[in-house]
């Protein structure tokens, strides 16, 4: 999916301020991302305890269609302010399916969401992002363990007690497999049960 569609069947939209700016440096950048951040729809996300793999989905016409002005939604919100995408629709026009325009958007919103999960200075997100694929392309798995341990030690235990979810922690874990690259599945179900994530 490239650029932004508000409706299916349409070509995507590009930002013109970073078309502009990739114009003007001569190179791709995260321009688009860093013109806003998404903080009310951030600190929404967790209020509501949102399940961060769902982001990305079909939903109901209902959903992107927020006349009453309500900001409940937050799919509806991030499509409207344009994280997520059309990426496809059903025939009767009844339901979409929502993706993020592109990777850069995908990747920003991570990076950006993330330090409000774990304990990761907004700045140095992306630097600790590079230390773990750098594990990964190495095949690191004991010290790939290791940083991810030490990214959940920084939880308090009466923090986790309280107000931690099993929905936080897997969100942190989706979070970073995705800023990673890699392809993951939460709550798959099996014949065997349920896993909580599947990469």
């Amino acid at each position: 999916l490239l650029g932004y569609h508000f409706v299916d069947n349409t070509p995507g939209l590009y930002n013109p301020f970073s078309v502009m700016n990739a114009l003007w440096d001569m190179e791709l950048g995260s321009y688009w991302f860093e013109s806003g951040t998404p903080t009310m729809l951030v600190e929404m996300l967790r209020r509501k305890q949102y399940k961060l793999d769902t982001l990305e989905g079909t939903v109901g016409v209902s959903t992107l269609d927020n006349r009453t002005g309500r900001n409940d939604n937050v799919v509806a919100l991030l499509y409207q302010s344009g994280y997520l995408s059309i990426a496809g629709a059903s025939e009767d026009k009844q339901t979409y399916r929502l993706e993020f325009p592109n990777e850069e958007v995908r990747s920003g919103f991570f990076q950006f969401v993330l330090p409000y999960y774990a304990k990761v200075q907004g700045d140095d997100t992306a630097s600790e992002i590079g230390k773990f694929l750098d594990d990964v392309r190495n095949g690191r798995v004991e010290q790939f363990l290791q940083r991810l341990q030490s990214l959940f030690a920084d939880f308090q235990y009466d923090a986790q007690k309280d107000s931690y979810t099993e929905e936080h922690f897997r969100n942190v874990l989706y979070m970073l497999c995705k800023l990673l690259g890699l392809k993951v599945k939460a709550e798959y179900m099996t014949s065997d049960g349920r896993i909580d994530l599947l990469i």
